[in-house]
């Protein structure tokens, strides 16, 4: 049986008889401009534990899903940190995000955070971001 930390979706089908654990974490948005932001996560697990698919999902209402936007990043043993560029995103909106992952068929969802994107008001922009870009 795999042990997890974060939420199963309810309608994934049974993890099923498999050795293992898996650690997977959503941390804290890192650069938030006014239409995109860098976002971390922690997938942890051992060296022979097949993730078939993993990445962010975001939405403007919690909790996020993979039916929302999201990222998708290929199959991964044992995991690693990993970010998510999201982009086409709107000026002065809070957004919520985390980390999901498919294993064995099964969907497993990290914590859900928040960050709101800049807006033409913000004088404090990271220099990253570079000039304010209307929607």
């Amino acid at each position: 049986m795999i042990a997890c930390t974060g939420e199963k979706d309810e309608n994934s089908p049974p993890l099923g008889d498999h050795t293992g654990w898996v650690f997977f974490e959503t941390f804290d948005a890192e650069i938030v401009c006014d239409n995109s932001a860098l976002v971390w996560g922690l997938i942890d697990g051992p060296a022979d534990e097949l993730i078939s698919h993993y990445g962010h999902c975001w939405d403007t209402l919690p909790p996020p899903d993979t039916t929302d936007p999201h990222t998708s990043y290929g199959s991964v043993y044992g995991g690693d940190y990993f970010s998510s560029y999201l982009t086409n995103l709107r000026s002065g909106t809070k957004y919520y995000f985390r980390i999901y992952l498919v294993d064995r068929g099964a969907i497993m969802y990290g914590g859900t955070r928040d960050f709101t994107t800049l807006s033409p008001d913000d004088t404090l922009r990271p220099p990253e971001c570079g000039p304010f870009e209307a929607d």
